[in-house]
């Protein structure tokens, strides 16, 4: 769990990973994110929840997935998006693909930057 102060629950820096039947849940903070993407990380999430924590007031705060940098992979299947500032924030060279998602009272849903 990351603290008030910002930061990750998890971090992808290279790699091939896989991440199935989980939950992630924020803090209320700015610039919190669940899952963060970069570098040539290859992420595959599966069956997971990505939301803020139960009994805490929604805010402008809380990022689901956040992938940055020129080469970063995410693909999320059968996943949900719940009561988060960005459900899914990708830059310019990211990619990310979504199939079987729930989006459900998120300030925005996808969000594409060019960076």
């Amino acid at each position: 769990r990351p603290g008030l102060g910002g930061g990750l629950c998890l971090h992808f820096d290279g790699g091939n990973w896989t991440v199935q039947n989980c939950q992630l849940r924020v803090r209320p903070a700015p610039l919190i994110t669940c899952v963060g993407v970069s570098g040539r990380a290859n992420v595959s999430l599966d069956w997971c929840l990505l939301s803020r924590q139960q009994n805490v007031l929604p805010g402008s705060w809380g990022y689901g997935i956040f992938a940055w940098g020129k080469a970063p992979r995410v693909t999320g299947r059968d996943l949900t998006f719940a009561d988060l500032k960005v459900a899914v924030d990708a830059g310019d060279g990211s990619g990310v693909s979504l199939s079987r998602c729930t989006f459900r009272h998120n300030r925005v849903g996808v969000m594409l930057r060019c960076d």
